[in-house]
């Protein structure tokens, strides 16, 4: 699996587009199915009463689509996590835990497991 996952270290695209993307695929489809009506009222809330026209409607499917892509990559690579996302709906802060903290150890993850000269700086940054 190693070897497949990660090319044995040389070819970390792999560990991207067979581990990090489903992982944020399938992360935005639990926001989207799940949480869409928590992640509209807490994340999407200024963007949506700035915008006149889409406060007054709950927004298409690829606008909720969107959304929830833009939500789960930014909290699974560590992007972003504000402090008015901790609400009252414990399911929710549960997730974009989960996500954060599963974000965190691929960090770690690649950092370790990458290897050759091209990849030596990402170690370099991380001090490993």
């Amino acid at each position: 699996m190693y070897g497949f996952f990660f090319g044995y270290g040389f070819q970390p695209w792999r560990f991207l587009a067979f581990v990090v993307v489903p992982l944020i695929l399938l992360f935005a489809l639990l926001w989207y199915i799940r949480y869409y009506d928590v992640l509209q009222n807490v994340v999407f809330k200024s963007e949506l009463e700035n915008a006149s026209a889409l406060s007054e409607q709950k927004g298409g499917f690829f606008q909720k689509a969107w959304h929830s892509l833009f939500f789960s990559f930014s909290v699974l690579l560590a992007i972003r996590f504000k402090k008015s996302w901790i609400v009252e709906h414990k399911k929710f802060l549960f997730w974009a835990s989960l996500e954060w903290a599963i974000g965190i150890l691929l960090f770690v993850t690649f950092a370790l497991l990458v290897k050759g000269a091209r990849f030596g700086f990402i170690r370099d940054l991380l001090g490993f």
